[in-house]
């Protein structure tokens, strides 16, 4: 047969092709930002600057986003420098975890059993 496969070799191949998708994981993003809420239960609201040059003028612009993170522990406090990863979606903001903390400028420890609620 001129090139056509048979439905045999069809579903093969489909079946192969899935097999390839599901070792192919995309990396999770990583993101370091301060705390400016945590009034909410479990939750934190962290303010992350990006710095990048105007196209035009190249001058250094700041900017800020915030994003409401999952903190399972409670332990995060106003100030505090945290690593936020991305997650599947916890609430109808909530899409970020945090990994790790840093009471005010100091040194990131990680938290424990991010990884239960990351992928479940």
């Amino acid at each position: 047969m001129n090139g056509a496969l048979t439905p045999i070799e069809s579903t093969n191949r489909d079946q192969e092709s899935k097999a390839l998708k599901k070792d192919k994981v995309m990396p999770k993003k990583e993101l370091v930002g301060k705390v400016i809420s945590n009034k909410m239960q479990k939750t934190v609201v962290v303010a992350v600057e990006t710095r990048s040059a105007h196209e035009k003028y190249e001058k250094p612009i700041l900017r800020t986003q915030k994003f409401k993170a999952h903190d399972p522990e409670n332990k995060c406090q106003i100030g505090d420098r945290v690593r936020l990863r991305e997650c599947r979606p916890l609430s109808r903001e909530k899409r970020w975890i945090v990994i790790e903390v840093a009471s005010g400028q100091g040194i990131l420890a990680p938290l424990k059993d991010v990884s239960e609620v990351a992928n479940a």
